[in-house]
């Protein structure tokens, strides 16, 4: 028992520490306070369950449609929701105002589609 907390804990803790590097990252090449990575994350996991389980692709395949799902949901983030906030000189805070904005959009887009259980 033992055993499996400390194997829960490593895989936990590299999920999380996986999750803080990406928005580490995003905040450090950008400096845009980016809220939304954290809903791009959940319908990454989303994308990748209806592949697996709908569509019955492999693995590898889901995973890679994964990825490719969440970069295009960051580019649109970035090119329509920052690019016209930066280029009209809006301050930082409207910027983190309208991530979280985004973020509320793809928790209930997610609430619609897949429910609120755990899958």
């Amino acid at each position: 028992m033992i055993l499996q907390f400390l194997g829960n804990g490593i895989v936990n803790g590299s999920l999380i520490a996986l999750t803080a590097l990406g928005f580490s990252l995003v905040y450090n090449t950008t400096r845009i306070f980016h809220i939304a990575y954290a809903g791009i994350y959940v319908w990454a996991g989303y994308i990748l369950y209806v592949f697996m389980e709908y569509l019955h692709w492999p693995l590898i395949a889901s995973f890679l449609m994964a990825i490719v799902a969440a970069a295009i949901l960051s580019v649109s983030c970035e090119a329509f929701l920052y690019a016209p906030l930066m280029k009209r000189g809006r301050s930082h805070n409207s910027i983190m105002v309208s991530s979280v904005g985004m973020l509320i959009l793809l928790v209930s887009l997610s609430e619609l589609f897949f429910g609120n259980v755990a899958r």
